[in-house]
């Protein structure tokens, strides 16, 4: 009796400290590259993002992700009250969108079928942190779309780019690639920081104006148009 109580508390001891070990407070910076781009999409590749930055404690985090000369992307996830808000910055005007999780991820595909995660055993050290190799598949009627992250286990998930697949995923990915038009794009977080990260961080500005997604389509169909004068 004594023997197993003497386990017991030894189990409950060390899983409480590989609880402590995981990364619940700090920021990915994160590289973004795009290879085998086609001939017909060279003159824009200028226009996508070349580098994001996540910041996360417990269940909020914030991606913030430049597109180009237009401005900058920032999506504020809040897990608690299942609330994102996405946040647009284009040509100088501050638009802020509000959605609930399932709402964003079914903006993806909503008739995307999700088979089971492979995993492979390559794993990898990324930015200090031991990876492992997850093959996501993904089908979008006829076609099976096929992409490779590194998670790891040693940082709470975040679903950065509200992915459905990702909600499989039990860590941070740190790598991540995806065959899209017959291009490569590549995600590889370069420094993973433990710091401490401020609540406002996960609010809405005051100088983002709020729309719904309707009237928000209408204000950058406009914006799109003027800068095309």
């Amino acid at each position: 009796m004594v023997r197993c109580f003497l386990l017991l508390v030894l189990s409950h001891y060390f899983m409480g400290l590989q609880a402590q070990n995981v990364l619940k407070e700090g920021k990915v910076l994160f590289d973004i590259n795009y290879e085998n781009v086609p001939v017909q999409y060279q003159s824009k590749v200028e226009q996508l993002a070349k580098d994001a930055v996540i910041y996360f404690k417990g269940n909020k985090s914030r991606t913030e992700m430049g597109i180009g000369i237009f401005g900058k992307n920032t999506t504020i996830v809040d897990k608690d009250s299942n609330t994102v808000y996405v946040l647009l910055t284009v040509f100088g005007n501050r638009f802020a969108l509000k959605k609930t999780t399932q709402e964003l991820t079914q903006l993806k595909n909503p008739n995307q079928l999700l088979l089971k995660p492979v995993l492979l055993p390559d794993d990898r050290v990324i930015a200090g942190f031991k990876c492992k190799h997850l093959v996501l598949k993904t089908v979008m009627q006829s076609d099976t779309l096929e992409s490779h992250c590194w998670y790891s286990p040693e940082i709470i998930p975040i679903n950065f780019n509200n992915d459905p697949s990702f909600e499989q995923i039990e860590g941070m990915v740190l790598e991540f690639y995806i065959q899209a038009d017959q291009m490569k794009i590549h995600l590889k977080a370069k420094e993973v920081a433990s710091v401490p990260i401020e609540s406002t961080q996960f609010k809405v500005p005051i100088n983002y104006q709020m729309l719904d997604e309707v009237e928000l389509n209408k204000r950058m169909e406009a914006i799109m148009n003027k800068s095309r004068d």
